[in-house]
């Protein structure tokens, strides 16, 4: 299929327009990247000159191109992992008596400290040393409302964070 049999086809014109039919059981590959894309679901469209439709998956499939990592399930189980990997980071520093560097979060879910760093503040909104902060904060506030003094509640969390000989 050549350039100007891809802009003349209604496929096409469906994916520029992001107006494709949920019905619709076709999908497109990348000549280039040797890729298949479903048409549903969001991503860059190629150059025309670069584009091939299938009627089927399986066609795709038999013309030696391989299913996007981007299509949803990928997408969905990242997210999920993501998740999974700031829950576990959560717990790390309530384990830790909020004494952990961002370097030893990261590792103990297995990231590098720039994404760890960059997942963690995307899911929460805010980054791994202001999560820490706050929850001191909200540890001292407990104890203040426990009706300790300031002073003995600060020296609590001072305790807390001694390490245990």
């Amino acid at each position: 299929m050549n350039w100007s049999d891809v802009v003349k086809d209604k496929r096409w014109h469906w994916l520029i327009n992001k107006n494709v039919p949920a019905k619709a059981t076709f999908v497109y590959g990348v000549l280039t990247s040797k890729i298949y894309f479903d048409p549903l679901r969001p991503s860059r469209l190629p150059k025309a000159d670069n584009i091939i439709f299938f009627n089927k998956e399986a066609d795709a499939i038999k013309a030696g191109f391989r299913k996007s990592k981007r299509n949803g399930a990928v997408q969905e189980d990242t997210h999920l992992r993501h998740a999974r990997a700031i829950k576990k980071a959560c717990e790390h520093i309530d384990k830790n008596q909020y004494i952990v560097s961002l370097t030893e979060l990261a590792s103990s879910v297995g990231m590098s400290h720039y994404h760890f760093h960059r997942i963690f503040k995307e899911h929460t909104g805010v980054t791994p040393k202001e999560y820490i902060k706050s929850k001191k904060r909200v540890f001292v506030q407990e104890n203040i409302n426990k009706h300790i003094s300031i002073t003995e509640a600060v020296y609590n969390l001072l305790q807390l964070q001694q390490p245990h000989l």
